[in-house]
């Protein structure tokens, strides 16, 4: 425990494996038009997702093809819970004329024709193309303008620019690796990121920063405690002081969260699954990204002042 600070190069590998494929992902979001990466629900693509139960049991295959005829090539088959199936296509209305793509009543009618009749109907949740839009351009923003925020706070709160950039580095670590995890799961489980997402993101920030806030403290109450002593031993002898405590608060957390993963809903599972991941990584960027960053930054600086003062 007493020389951390000396493996920061491990910590950042480790880093480095746990990223690179989450953002391998990410980027096949957008190059493969949406078949590799991120699923995305309709809150984010507009759309609508029906659920019923088929008086007579079909498989999605069959169901699918009569939805197709039914003039709906674009829609979206699976099987859910208790028997029902999820159907998702282009933006429907409840009644006919509701909607331009036509209506929930209409794509009935000529499944029960085909299929015969619905048993039972669930929910029907729509989302028109602009509020998507919107709900997505949001998204962005208010992860972008809580980055920029923080960046400027840390700086600010002490008085050293390294502190936030370092600080913003293990934000990015965090959401790149909870991002990159539900961009493998999109592909490989069909998992979809949903409105909460966004929610969950922004409580990994807070949590992220507040958890790398704690350790810089107690790196500036050290540096005046033990001035002129080594910056490594200082950040490492930091580190130690605080590891129990984070270690103490994020078991604790991840306690809970593992049984609203396990006990609850769905329309939460997906808001709790992210929330375990960023809280996880947060811990350990913290720890053994962020402050070893601060370490290898000095040393840097130092590197550079002394080959400055051979060469005059």
């Amino acid at each position: 425990m007493d020389k951390l600070m000396s493996k920061k190069r491990w910590f950042f590998l480790f880093s480095l494996l746990v990223t690179i494929p989450g953002l391998i992902f990410i980027i096949a979001t957008p190059v493969s038009n949406g078949e590799i990466g991120m699923r995305f629900s309709i809150d984010y693509t507009g759309g609508t997702v029906w659920e019923f139960k088929l008086a007579t049991p079909a498989d999605t295959g069959t169901i699918r093809d009569a939805v197709v005829a039914a003039g709906h090539p674009e829609a979206q088959v699976s099987e859910a819970s208790n028997g029902f199936v999820t159907l998702r296509t282009k933006p429907l209305g409840l009644q006919t004329g509701g909607a331009a793509e036509g209506s929930i009543a209409e794509l009935r009618t000529q499944l029960e024709t085909t299929l015969g009749p619905i048993a039972e109907s669930g929910s029907v949740t729509t989302v028109g193309p602009v509020v998507s839009r919107d709900l997505t351009q949001q998204a962005l923003l208010l992860v972008v303008l809580g980055s920029i925020g923080i960046l400027l706070w840390m700086t600010y709160r002490f008085r050293n620019l390294r502190f936030g950039l370092a600080a913003l580095v293990a934000l990015l670590h965090d959401v790149i690796v909870t991002i990159g995890v539900f961009a493998i799961l999109g592909t490989v489980a069909g998992v979809e990121i949903d409105a909460l997402f966004v929610t969950a993101m922004l409580t990994i920030i807070g949590f992220s920063v507040h958890d790398t806030i704690v350790v810089f403290d107690r790196i500036r109450e050290n540096l005046a405690r033990h001035a002129g002593a080594p910056f490594a031993d200082i950040v490492n002898h930091s580190v130690v002081q605080t590891l129990g405590r984070s270690l103490n608060t994020t078991v604790t957390v991840l306690m809970t969260l593992l049984a609203l993963l396990v006990f609850a809903g769905g329309s939460i599972r997906i808001f709790v699954l992210a929330l375990f991941v960023g809280i996880l990584s947060g811990t350990y960027s913290s720890i053994f990204n962020a402050s070893p960053l601060l370490v290898w930054w000095e040393e840097r600086t130092q590197a550079r002042a002394a080959n400055r003062a051979r060469s005059l």
